[in-house]
């Protein structure tokens, strides 16, 4: 779970940092240690990776329980550690007086918070809205779906759908968390959409495509 909590930072902070771990993590068969060698693959700036390199590294280390990463020169050292050593190790990272608990509570708490501003974002860009991440019935439809096993990239789905489907009509004041995150939201998750676009479709298409790209992207990396 811990592992799968690291893929999904790595995955809100953009697709390519989780593409480049999980080729890494591909080459380790649970060692106790085990180096792997690491290259700037082709199209990727050598400086751009090695920030998805060192950023992997410290969410991988706040975030893993048992294991450890180090990079050396090309290198990437993976190391499983004792229980004992780990909670040093978390102390260290934060604050003396700093309980580990305390520290994995916090670090849980920020990537919920992380899920809200994205999915949050995605409504507001794609059907003109300007609600809060801190809506807190918005939050609180967003934990109920999480619960039941739906992930960001599904919110995203039902969002594109449901606004191709409702803005230019009168249902589009029914853009929001409360309608779109519901009951229905499974329901939403699967409906088809027309391939026979509307211009009001077309010009949705428009923003998505924008929105794909970083325009009106506030989380847009930049080298």
């Amino acid at each position: 779970m811990d592992f799968l909590l690291f893929i999904k930072d790595l995955r809100f902070k953009n697709k390519v940092y989780s593409e480049i771990w999980l080729n890494i993590f591909l080459q380790y068969n649970d060692e106790d240690e085990k180096t792997i060698n690491i290259y700037t693959p082709v199209g990727i700036n050598a400086r751009t990776f090695y920030r998805i390199i060192d950023y992997g590294i410290k969410s991988f280390n706040e975030i893993m329980q048992n294991y450890n990463l180090e990079k050396q020169r090309g290198k990437i050292i993976i190391r499983k550690v004792s229980q004992k050593k780990q909670v040093k190790t978390i102390i260290h990272k934060t604050s003396p007086k700093l309980h580990p608990k305390t520290f994995e509570v916090n670090t849980i708490k920020n990537y919920e918070e992380n899920i809200y501003t994205e999915i949050i974002n995605y409504l507001n860009v794609t059907a003109g809205k300007n609600f809060k991440p801190t809506l807190r019935v918005a939050q609180t439809k967003i934990d109920e779906r999480l619960k039941e096993g739906y992930l960001p990239e599904d919110f995203k789905k039902v969002i594109d759908v449901k606004c191709k489907k409702w803005l230019g009509t009168k249902w589009a004041d029914y853009l929001t968390p409360t309608t779109l995150f519901g009951d229905k939201f499974g329901i939403y998750l699967n409906e088809n959409i027309n391939s026979n676009k509307t211009k009001t479709e077309k010009t949705y298409d428009t923003i998505i495509k924008s929105t794909e790209l970083g325009w009106n992207n506030s989380k847009g990396e930049s080298n």
